[in-house]
């Protein structure tokens, strides 16, 4: 666009400048006119003196001859000044022509150069159009890209968080049933322990009846005095005075108070995951609040479960 415009300023400063030079031409052209003609007027003008001057001088038909002449010069001044005013007038015809055909030039290059003007718009404002349009459809699937990107992530997110929560689901269910088979066999060995224990103790007690038995058939058959009843009477040594402790009347007191007794002060999970511990709190709390083990143990762990 900028080159077509700077086109223009050249050939109309072209334009111009032939124009200006043609003009000058015709004004030095004039100028060396008039000055001929000045100059002729002089001349004329001396030559008139000088055939007055001698046609005082000279007789009558001098000056009849000098009047021939003078007419003779007179008509060669007019055809001479109408020679150059017929020139002038040619000249002026001529420039008239050559204005005449330069505006029509002119106005012609102009048309042409307004249509290509015009033309060279139109195709712009058709290409920046179909940019445009190229543009906007571009955006556009760059926006429904983005859009399918998001939705997949979206989607991947949530399958991922399916999954995350069927696997925390899965893994809770794996420890409920690893606490539960770990309960279960804890239940099992104190059961075991208990029957264990509970046998050994009647076969202790009955070990210790049958020696009991045989001391006193022995004792029947010859009575001896024993060295106790012999001996002094020794004075019974005063016993400790034990901690005053405060009664446990429930499952949860009888854990609180167990575990702070212990000297690292474990967590209840600790706790839990210590089998021989778990045994222990068990076995006392059956045997100091008279319950089951399974009661201070689903206590032990609504505890654990709540901390």
């Amino acid at each position: 666009m900028e080159s077509l415009f700077q086109r223009f300023s050249e050939d109309r400063r072209l334009r111009q400048a032939d124009r200006s030079a043609q003009i000058k031409s015709m004004v030095q052209s004039k100028q060396q006119r008039q000055k001929e003609l000045r100059s002729q007027a002089e001349s004329l003008n001396q030559l008139l003196t000088s055939a007055h001057q001698e046609r005082l001088l000279n007789n009558r038909n001098r000056q009849i001859v000098a009047n021939l002449h003078q007419k003779s010069r007179s008509a060669d001044s007019c055809s001479r000044t109408q020679a150059v005013a017929n020139q002038l007038t040619q000249q002026r015809n001529l420039r008239q022509a050559n204005a005449q055909a330069d505006r029509q030039s002119r106005h012609q290059e102009f048309s042409q150069r307004a249509s290509e003007l015009q033309q060279f718009l139109s195709h712009l404002y058709s290409q920046r159009l179909a940019d445009s349009l190229a543009n906007q459809q571009l955006r556009q699937r760059d926006r429904l890209a983005l859009l399918h990107d998001l939705q997949m992530r979206l989607r991947q997110v949530r399958i991922h968080r399916l999954h995350s929560s069927d696997l925390a689901k899965f893994l809770r269910q794996q420890q409920q049933s690893a606490l539960a088979d770990n309960t279960k066999q804890l239940l099992a060995k104190l059961k075991s322990d208990r029957l264990s224990q509970a046998t050994s103790l009647r076969h202790s007690l009955s070990t210790f009846r049958r020696q009991l038995a045989e001391q006193v058939g022995t004792i029947t058959q010859a009575p001896t005095p024993s060295p106790k009843a012999l001996a002094p009477a020794k004075p019974k040594a005063p016993e400790p005075q034990k901690p005053v402790s405060i009664p446990v009347t429930n499952p949860e007191q009888f854990i609180a108070q167990y575990l702070a007794k212990l000297p690292n002060q474990p967590s209840l999970a600790q706790v839990i995951s210590d089998r021989d511990l778990v045994r222990d709190i068990l076995a006392q709390g059956a045997t100091q609040l008279k319950v089951d083990p399974s009661e201070i143990l689903s206590t032990l762990l609504r505890m654990a479960s709540t901390a």
